[in-house]
């Protein structure tokens, strides 16, 4: 397909009805772009809003998160995979006359970059994939996560797989 491009899009939302009475929702995008010989890229993202009476204290969250990664075949067996997020979160509380929260409202935020490769070693039958994350947390700093994982697929009913992060 080269030269090519597959797009697609979709957006699904929904309100749902919760046990506790408050009001709460989401809404969710998601779009992905192929172009073949070049790779395809996704991005997703999310809005969520809840609002939660849990007897003496009442909790209103909101979520906004994005994520974008792009896939590209590099060599036969091999796909490179980087790309990103990040995500915000607002919460709000309010004090009852036993119960409260110090702050009553707090944003944190988290952001990351990723690289991974996968490496097809056995067609259909042995994966292995390493790679890394920077992860930056508004309220705690970076970290580094290695990862590496391995997948062995004896038959196409079964599935061993081990991973170290």
């Amino acid at each position: 397909m080269s030269g090519h491009a597959v797009m697609q899009k979709s957006i699904m939302g929904r309100l749902p009805k919760r046990s506790s009475g408050g009001p709460g929702g989401f809404v969710l995008g998601d779009w992905r772009h192929s172009t073949g010989r070049w790779g395809e890229s996704k991005l997703q993202t999310y809005l969520n809003a809840d609002s939660s009476n849990l007897g003496p204290v009442t909790v209103d969250t909101r979520t906004w998160d994005a994520d974008f990664q792009h896939t590209v075949e590099w060599r036969r067996g091999h796909n490179l995979v980087a790309g990103g997020g990040f995500r915000v979160n607002r919460i709000s509380t309010s004090p009852s006359k036993i119960l409260a929260f110090s702050p009553a409202k707090a944003t944190y935020t988290v952001a990351n970059i990723f690289v991974q490769e996968d490496w097809e070693i056995a067609p259909d039958r042995f994966t292995l994939s390493v790679g890394g994350k920077l992860e930056r947390y508004s309220y705690a700093g970076a970290a580094f996560q290695p990862t590496a994982r391995a997948a062995w697929t004896p038959t196409n009913r079964q599935t061993y797989w081990a991973a170290a992060s």
